[in-house]
């Protein structure tokens, strides 16, 4: 994994995504940052009533776009 894109994070939108079995699920949040970089870390920050917040914590797994401010 290329870890260098990590180094860059700022402050700004992200899209997180997620699976609910087949279906891709998303929302859009302002906090997603590097906590450590072996193993690669990121915090993010999510309403814990947000349904996307339930498809991480079943699968374990989520996806962070960036929006680019352009």
């Amino acid at each position: 994994m290329d870890v260098t894109t990590l180094f860059n994070l700022s402050y700004g939108l992200f899209i997180i995504g997620a699976k609910d079995g087949e279906r891709n699920v998303g929302c859009v949040v302002n906090t997603v940052m590097q906590t450590t970089s072996n193993p690669v870390t990121l915090s993010v920050c999510i309403n814990k009533n947000n349904f996307t917040n339930v498809c991480i914590k079943k699968t374990k797994e989520f996806a962070v776009h960036f929006i680019r401010e352009h």
